[in-house]
Parts: C-alpha cells; structure tokens; sequence
C-alpha cells in the first residue's frame, strides 16, 4: 500500500474531523509520535488519558478508503466517481471528497446528479487542488486547476440532507429539490450567477463567497418571509398594544387592591378604635357601678354604726342612771349605818361612865 503513510494520514486526519474527533488531542500526539510509517504502534506504554483502540479504528477506516481509491492518475465523470462512492444508497449518510482524501483521482464533467439517497445527511465537495493557491478570481474565464470540476451539480429525493459544502469547483448552476432539514450551505470559490434558497426553510447558515457574477440575493423565501413580516406586523402591534393595555390594567388592579387594603386597613382601625372606646366605656360602667356599690355598703355600714353608737350612747346612759341611783343608795344606806354605830358608841360610853 504505497499510497498509506504518516504524513498523508496526517493530511486524511485534518479532512476527516469527524473521525480526528474520535480520539483525543492528547492521544492523537502520543499516536504520531510512537507510530511508524505503516501506522503501528510498535511500543505502547500506560499512559493515562490514552485512547489506543480509538486510533487503531481511526487508522483502520483511513485503510479501507485508500484500498477503495484508484492509486493511478485516473480521471472520472462525478457521476461515475459518485456510483463508485456509494454503491448502495440506503447505508450513505456523507458523500465526501478531497484532494488530500483521493489524491491520485482527478474528476472532470458537465452533470452531477446525487439523487435518491434516503440517509444522507452531509455532502462534502472540495475541488481546490495542491499545485492552486487558490487567489482571488480575477477573471471570469481564468481556470484555475481543480481536483473537482463540474458546471451543474443537482441534488434530488434527499430528505435527511442536513449541510452541503461544494467549494472550487467551477460550478456554474446549483438547483436542487425542497430540502426540510438543511440548515448550512456554503458554495464559496465557484462561477454561480443564481442561487434560490426558497427550497431550504431551515437554512441558518449561508457562505457564497468568491462567486464572480452573483447577483444579490432576493429570492421566492425572502419575498415570502417580508410577505410574512408584513403581515405579522400588525399582529405584533396589537399584540404589543394588548400588552401594554393588560400591564396597565395590572396596575389599576394594582393600586385597587393597595386602596382597597389601605380602606381595609382604615376600616380595621376605626373597628378597633371603636371597640376600644367601648371596652372603656364598659370599664368605667363597672368601676362607676363598683364604686356606687360600694358607696351604698359604705352608707349601710355608717348607718349601722351610727345605730350602734346611739344604742351604746342610750345603754351607756342607762348604766349611768343606775350607777347613779345604787351611788345614792349606797350613800344613803351609809349615812344611816354611821349614825347607827355613833349611837350605840356613845351608849357605851355612857354606860361606863354611870357603872363605873
């Protein structure tokens, strides 16, 4: 296999990314730097963060392209390049070519018609060949050397086609089919003066650089898309107004509420200010009947105090009276008592004195 080697490896690598992407970067030095020039690893070592295995299936699919692709200096229609590509349609999911992939095959011809190909999801056209710099086109009819040269390329029955890059290639016309899921398109370094992408409703990304003679695009998609704008307009105004209109209601509902809870609030204080005057009415009715209660118990007791002194006052009297009267008697009873005792005194006297 004269056509496999590092460098040329190393050139696959960098057009293949996809299959670059498989190991990392990390893995992909230590492979380079360890691999020989039939792309074996003579001596492995335990190094972390390495992927092996990653790089042999790499290098094994970068094979079995180079045992597919002619080693001689063959020219080929794109069409009979492309039957030899993708034999059976249905397991095609990328269609890919570059000078660094196929380096010994050169393809030539007017038509390219990639039809029917249920799965495809990517096509890859790179036509700038090695012995080109590829300078600005100065001239319309200066040919630069191409790997890959077709004036109409047409595309049809590919539903799942999701980028199409078809650079330096001298292509003159691009027409394809309605294309649902292509979303990038770039047809950069080419001879295109017309291009519709009224068929690609969920194109995102567009390069159509170094195409001589282009005129601005102005298609069916963007007269239907300022169409739409211009009837979306109106919609999006009143919408806006409706937004605007339901904000402000927001805010008077806003301030309703807040002047409802501040009358509330109002209302809750008078209520409570209210019962508070009550409660201190009903207060002041207690102590007032307490006081008036205890008035009347008071009055009670001095009325029964000042019967009790009365009776006291009279029974103190009466005591009075008879002690007064018992004095009397006694002094009475006294006197007579003594008059007694002085007579019968003076009889002794009296009879000492006649018997002696």
């Amino acid at each position: 296999m004269t056509n496999c080697n590092l460098q040329d490896f190393q050139d696959w690598l960098e057009d293949n990314l996809y299959q670059k992407m498989k190991a990392n970067q990390r893995t992909w030095e230590y492979f380079f730097e360890n691999a020989d020039q039939e792309l074996k690893l003579t001596k492995l070592k335990r190094v972390p963060h390495i992927d092996v295995k990653a790089c042999r299936l790499v290098v094994a699919i970068y094979k079995q392209e180079r045992k597919q692709a002619p080693l001689n200096n063959d020219i080929l229609t794109p069409q009979e390049w492309l039957g030899k590509k993708s034999p059976n349609k249905e397991e095609v999911w990328e269609i890919i070519f570059s000078e660094k992939g196929e380096p010994n095959l050169q393809v030539l011809g007017n038509n390219l018609l990639i039809a029917d190909f249920p799965n495809l999801q990517k096509i890859i056209i790179n036509g700038a060949s090695s012995g080109s710099a590829r300078p600005f086109l100065v001239a319309i009819d200066r040919r630069r050397p191409s790997a890959f040269e077709v004036a109409n390329c047409e595309i049809k029955n590919c539903p799942q086609l999701k980028e199409i890059n078809i650079s330096s290639c001298q292509m003159k016309f691009f027409v394809t089919d309605y294309l649902p899921s292509l979303n990038f398109l770039s047809l950069c370094d080419n001879l295109l003066t017309e291009l519709d992408i009224s068929k690609f409703p969920n194109l995102f990304l567009l390069n159509c650089k170094k195409n001589c003679g282009l005129k601005p695009i102005s298609t069916l998609a963007q007269k239907i898309q300022d169409k739409e704008r211009a009837i979306v307009a109106p919609q999006i105004r009143d919408k806006n107004i409706a937004i605007q209109q339901l904000e402000w209601e927001k805010s008077e509902l806003r301030r309703e509420m807040t002047s409802l809870d501040n009358i509330r609030i109002g209302e809750f204080n008078a209520k409570k200010e209210q019962l508070e005057i009550q409660i201190k009415q009903k207060l002041l009715l207690a102590n007032q009947q307490k006081e008036e209660g205890l008035q009347a118990k008071i009055s009670d007791l001095e009325g029964r105090i000042i019967a009790e002194k009365k009776k006291n006052q009279e029974l103190t009297q009466i005591l009075i009276r008879q002690i007064n009267e018992q004095v009397d008697y006694w002094k009475k009873n006294y006197i007579y008592v003594n008059n007694n005792n002085d007579m019968v005194e003076n009889n002794r006297k009296w009879e000492k004195t006649w018997i002696g």
